[in-house]
């Protein structure tokens, strides 16, 4: 499960997270957590760890195999002291709006951040 923290996620939001990620020298990437689903664990659990440490109050989710399989990249990233499941989702710095609206198309509504406050 892969999860980025807000309620809004549209091509503008997108587009300001690319910008701030390019000025901290990532460029092409957003910021997202995600974590695997294990034997027997129920999907409350699972967006629970996912979000752990995202200090919105609303968060949205995705399948990770959606977001590859849709031309994305996931990378693990904790060089700077973030999250264990901190990733890099690529998305390119070249990414025009219809790449930005196919990967919006991955995520699902804004659901309440389970793991806030954990």
């Amino acid at each position: 499960m892969v999860v980025i923290g807000g309620q809004q996620l549209t091509v503008e939001v997108v587009i300001a997270k690319l910008d701030r990620a390019k000025a901290r020298g990532r460029d092409g990437v957003i910021s997202v957590q995600a974590e695997p689903w294990e034997v027997g664990e129920d999907r409350e659990s699972v967006l629970t760890r996912a979000s752990t440490g995202l200090p919105h109050g609303k968060v949205r989710t995705a399948d990770a195999q959606a977001l590859l399989d849709n031309g994305f990249t996931l990378e693990l990233d904790t060089s700077n002291g973030q999250n264990p499941n901190h990733y890099n989702l690529g998305i390119g710095g070249d990414a025009t709006a219809e790449d930005i609206m196919r990967l919006i198309a991955c995520f699902g509504e804004p659901e309440p951040n389970l793991g806030r406050g954990h």
